[in-house]
């Protein structure tokens, strides 16, 4: 049989710590008192300065949200306090009309237990039933009273900023003021004055009307020149017809030698470049010709404009 021989413990060293030791008094070399009750590593060890003002734990966080209350008590819902809504809201059960003879048999019969339980209901419908009236009696309650705060602090906070707005200037904020213009003065008592109000006002609104007027007689001569250029519309086959024969002709050598028309093949040898130059310049033509053509050309611009004045409306030149 082999021997066995016992193996050094892991932990002889900590067993060697525990023996007992005689205490001896140290001597400090400080004046500071050494803190011996708190070990090294406690975060105390180390004393640092608090603030006067105490930490208060944080406030723990709830999950989650509550609903959104109920309106009871809207603008189109009845009083619901009067005894005539409660009673209709909890009206009281009817009088059992089981006989007496009935119940004797039946708790006769071992329905002890039902009828207990049929009680115990009737209790809790009683307890329910009170319950909904005294919460709709305290909720309207209290309704009222959170009206009327709301309402006092709203008046109390209007008060205050009338009151702030409209305070005068103190004695010492006018002496220690910059110097400031009169009519930058006057913002704080009301708008600025404007003594020529009225008549800039008139002004625009007469400007308005002329705008207006001038607006109404242009849509009126549009208005008279569609009318005048109206009878020559095609409103009607046969006028469509009419007018395909007069432009679509099928012999257009017909046109050749006669006088120019409205057809494209009657209308002539385009204008060269001369004749183009001297309608504008008057070139080519003795001094008579060119007073006389000019005289002739302003008296019939000036009868059609006079025509269309006196008729109202606008003329088209037909020769």
């Amino acid at each position: 049989m082999a021997l066995r021989i016992p193996r050094p413990s892991l932990f002889a060293t900590d067993q060697l710590q525990i023996c007992t030791r005689p205490a001896r008094n140290q001597r400090s070399f400080s004046t500071t008192p050494v803190v011996r009750v708190i070990a090294p590593e406690s975060p105390r060890f180390i004393p640092v300065p608090q603030p006067l003002q105490p930490k208060y734990p944080p406030r723990p966080h709830v999950k989650g949200f509550l609903p959104v209350p109920r309106e009871i008590f809207t603008a189109r819902s009845p009083d619901k306090t009067t005894p005539e809504y409660l009673n209709a809201t909890t009206p009281e059960p009817p009088a059992p009309t089981t006989p007496t003879s009935t119940r004797a048999q039946t708790l006769n019969a071992g329905g002890a237990a039902q009828v207990a339980r049929s009680e115990w209901k009737r209790r809790l419908a009683s307890i329910r039933r009170r319950n909904l009236r005294e919460s709709l009696v305290e909720l309207h309650a209290r309704k009222q009273r959170t009206e009327r705060a709301t309402a006092a602090r709203n008046a109390k906070r209007a008060a205050e900023r009338n009151e702030a707005v409209y305070r005068k200037q103190a004695e010492d904020e006018r002496l220690t003021a910059p110097s400031v213009p009169q009519w930058m003065r006057r913002v704080r008592v009301g708008p600025v004055p404007d003594p020529d109000r009225e008549a800039r006002l008139e002004q625009k609104r007469a400007n308005v009307r002329a705008l207006h007027e001038e607006y109404r007689a242009k849509r009126l001569d549009t208005l008279h020149t569609l009318y005048v250029h109206a009878r020559k519309f095609i409103t009607t086959e046969g006028d469509l017809q009419k007018e395909i024969e007069a432009v679509f002709v099928h012999t257009p050598q017909q046109w050749a030698g006669l006088a120019p028309g409205e057809n494209i093949w009657n209308a002539g040898p385009p204008s060269t470049v001369r004749e183009m130059l001297s309608s504008q310049t008057r070139k080519g033509m003795s001094e008579v010709d060119q007073s006389s053509q000019g005289q002739s050309t302003l008296h019939e611009q000036r009868l059609q404009e006079i025509a269309a004045e006196l008729t109202g409306g606008k003329i088209v030149k037909e020769w």
